[in-house]
């Protein structure tokens, strides 16, 4: 049985451009296997940090041929990560934690 995060990888590389009939820009295989390889060192930063444990997150398409990565747990913490099509940029994030803990990189 596929886990979601599968589920969520595979329809990303489904993706074709104007998937969206407006435009939208699909990611590439690169940008999602940067997103995958991404979210190991976000969550030990988050470890680090926050003393969270993170757990899998969803993936989203994002602008511009971008990849999202959302953590949610509902009144614990919520945690956005972007990682652009190009890979000269680097990801950016921005998460809000119980404690009151906000990390930040754009």
């Amino acid at each position: 049985m596929e886990s979601q995060e599968e589920k969520d990888i595979a329809y990303l590389r489904s993706l074709e451009d104007n998937f969206d009939d407006e435009g939208g820009k699909a990611p590439t295989g690169e940008t999602i296997d940067r997103a995958t390889k991404y979210f190991p060192e976000l969550r030990k930063l988050v470890l680090e940090q926050t003393k969270v444990k993170l757990g899998t997150p969803r993936y989203f398409q994002g602008p511009d041929g971008s990849v999202d990565l959302l953590w949610k747990k509902k009144g614990k913490h919520r945690l956005l990560a972007n990682v652009p099509a190009d890979n000269k940029e680097e990801p950016t994030y921005y998460g809000d934690f119980s404690d009151g803990t906000v990390l930040e990189k754009n």
